[in-house]
């Protein structure tokens, strides 16, 4: 409200200072009522200073009321970018399970183990058999439903200790290896947006649309 009639806040509180300290030691009505003028008028000196202020700088506005610019190519690229199921916003880039296999020694086998078996991280192999069980194995081909989910996990998570540094071409031959690994691949397989899309893992029905099964659900009203 006081910025609205040019009032400094300083001013304000300063003017309400005075008239509590003087009021309170006023014997009389009419003391009171001159420290009440008194603090009225220092606090309102402030409208002539603040009277040029300006609330907004109006010339940040374009003339058509539109804030913001559209982002340039570069910019675009920049952003995070999220991976679907079905391989939609893959990037470009194609890799091979050979480069894969040294990719991982360096960057993955002193936690997930020689070959993806596990260690001080989750396994990346495993046993299909285990999937019912209590303690379902998590392996690749095993557990995940949907392979180019692998590139997105991959890229934002590891290495733990330096996420991202995998460049696109590193990340399709490190999971051209895990995909052989797992039996998905052959040895002399490649990899690319096109053909880790295509592959599909064993698992990929093993999952339930909790929406969908959800309303599906006989469930009993509260009573």
């Amino acid at each position: 409200m006081a910025q609205r009639f040019g009032l400094s806040m300083s001013r304000v509180v300063y003017g309400m200072f005075i008239y509590k300290v003087l009021s309170s030691r006023a014997a009389t009505n009419g003391v009171m009522t001159i420290c009440l003028l008194l603090g009225l008028l220092v606090s309102g000196a402030a409208v002539a200073d603040n009277a040029t202020d300006k609330v907004i700088d109006k010339t940040d506005v374009p003339a058509n009321g539109v804030l913001g610019r559209a982002l340039s190519a570069a910019e675009v690229d920049a952003l995070d970018r999220h991976i679907f199921a079905d391989g939609a916003q893959l990037p470009d880039g194609q890799g091979s399970v050979e480069a894969g296999k040294e990719m991982y020694q360096q960057q993955c086998a002193s936690c997930h183990g020689g070959r993806g078996e596990g260690g001080r991280a989750l396994e990346l192999v495993g046993d299909r058999a285990l999937l019912v069980t209590e303690f379902p194995d998590k392996g690749i081909g095993v557990y995940w439903p949907y392979a180019p989910t692998l590139f997105e996990y991959i890229q934002r998570a590891m290495p733990p200790e330096n996420p991202g540094l995998l460049t696109n071409d590193e990340l399709y031959s490190l999971i051209g290896y895990l995909l052989y690994l797992n039996n998905l691949l052959p040895d002399y397989g490649t990899l690319n947006r096109y053909t880790l899309a295509a592959i599909e893992l064993p698992n990929r029905d093993g999952f339930v649309d909790q929406y969908t099964f959800s309303n599906e659900l006989e469930i009993e009203p509260v009573k």
